[in-house]
């Protein structure tokens, strides 16, 4: 079997609905520095996912 190498791109809109994620932890949650936390552990998170091609 051989590898593959797969290209992803983000819509626009993915992105923005990420930015309006964030505004709306940062303004729900109780504490401030939870959701500050919890934004960092998703970006973690995500950042992990780096099976995606970065020859751009």
């Amino acid at each position: 079997m051989r590898n593959k190498k797969y290209r992803v791109v983000i819509a626009v809109s993915a992105k923005r609905d990420v930015a309006e994620k964030k505004n709306y932890i940062l303004e729900h949650f109780q504490y401030r520095q939870y959701a500050e936390d919890f934004s960092q552990k998703m970006k973690k998170a995500i950042s992990q996912l780096d099976w995606i091609n970065k020859d751009r």
